[in-house]
């Protein structure tokens, strides 16, 4: 069967069914989430969970527990009864950047044309 309904305003980021394939969650570019009844299409409920907007849900195998990836980085882990939020993830620090750790090399001539520059340019401005 097909079935086409209207799920969030501004369109939907992300689509997950239960294991058991009876509830489904949806997250949306309006900052809702919402579990449906896979077998009639009803929404059982709606809600927003934390202050991000998730890009990717997905259920537990009898759809109790919902988590949700966000714009803040974070996975959020809810009880999809009461819509609390269980567990929060933070992701791991990032590493420092590879050329961080490098000292930035000067080159001589560089260094030299620079300076030479700097000189005739002060030569000019105080007539030395």
């Amino acid at each position: 069967n097909f079935r086409s309904f209207l799920a969030h305003k501004n369109g939907v980021n992300s689509l997950a069914l239960s294991g058991d394939r009876q509830t489904m969650i949806t997250c949306g570019m309006d900052g809702t989430e919402a579990l449906w009844n896979a077998g009639n299409g009803n929404r059982m409920k709606t809600w927003t969970v934390g202050k991000t907007m998730f890009y990717a849900v997905a259920l537990s195998m009898h759809g109790k527990t919902a988590y949700g990836g966000g714009r803040d980085g974070y996975l959020y882990v809810w009880d999809t009864s009461t819509g609390n939020v269980t567990h929060i993830l933070a992701p791991p620090p990032l590493p420092a950047p590879p050329h961080a750790a490098k000292k930035p090399v000067h080159h001589p001539v560089k260094k030299y044309i620079k300076k030479k520059y700097i000189k005739k340019k002060y030569v000019k401005r105080n007539g030395r």
